[in-house]
Order: C-alpha cells, then structure tokens, then sequence
C-alpha cells in the first residue's frame, strides 16, 4: 500500500513540475526540453499537452532533423526542423485547429521567423477572415 501511495504522489509531483515548466519554457520547445531534462515520451506528451492546450497522440522524431507533435486527429500541430550549416538553425511552427466546427481547419499557424497567418470561417466554412504579419488580408464578415 504504501508503494503505491509514493508511486501516486510521485506521479501528481511529475504532473505539477511539466505545468510549471509549461509556464516557463521558451521556443524551440525540443530543444529547451533537453535543458530541462525531459527525455521520455511519456513527459513530452503531456508537457506539449500543456503547452498546446491540445491532447497530444503522438510525437515523431526523424533523424533528429524533424520533430513533430500529433493532436488527437492526427493534425500536426506543432514542428521543429534543424538546418545544420555553418550554425545550428532550428525553424518551429504551431499550428492551431481552434475552430470546433470545422476541426481538420487550421486557424492559425506562427512561425520562428515571425510570419504569422490567423483565419477565421464563416458557417459554409469559407474564410471570411485572415491576417499575417503584414496586416488585414481579407475581412469578409458574415
């Protein structure tokens, strides 16, 4: 009994120390993981579970040059490639599905470089909204 009290407390400490990470990391969130210590999948999930405000399915890593974070439709919604030239350079992207009408579309994706595209549907699923990092593209309404 008193094994599984320890292992239950150990887990909620495991669960209370990813949520105060969340608060603290900064992008590229692989990378910085390192600096923090997380390398199991396990944590990783439920780290970007807080860190996404999404249910995390899956995370692949290839050839430690892509990563990728998968919600619970399969949707990428988070990545991290690394560009090994004369500098290491690592190039992330989050990708949101905010919309719960129309969940396979995105509503927003924000890059390392700045750039930055938010979208908004109308009913019929038409964008009637977006901007970028270069203002107000389209403004539709309903």
């Amino acid at each position: 009994m008193k094994s599984i009290i320890i292992r239950i407390l150990k887990e909620s400490v495991d669960d209370i120390t990813l949520q105060k990470i969340s608060k603290r990391i900064k992008l590229p969130y692989f990378r910085e993981m390192g600096y923090y210590g997380i390398d199991k999948m396990s944590d990783m999930k439920k780290l970007f579970s807080y860190l996404l405000n999404t249910e995390v399915s899956d995370i692949v890593i290839a050839d430690k040059d892509w990563m990728g974070v998968y919600n619970s439709e399969g949707k990428v919604v988070y990545d991290e490639e690394i560009f090994p030239f004369d500098e290491i350079e690592i190039h992330w992207e989050i990708t949101k599905f905010e919309d719960e009408r129309f969940p396979d579309m995105w509503t927003s994706i924000t890059r390392a470089d700045g750039e930055f595209v938010v979208r908004e549907f109308n009913g019929d699923g038409d964008v009637i909204y977006l901007r970028d990092e270069n203002g107000v593209q389209i403004d539709g309404g309903e």
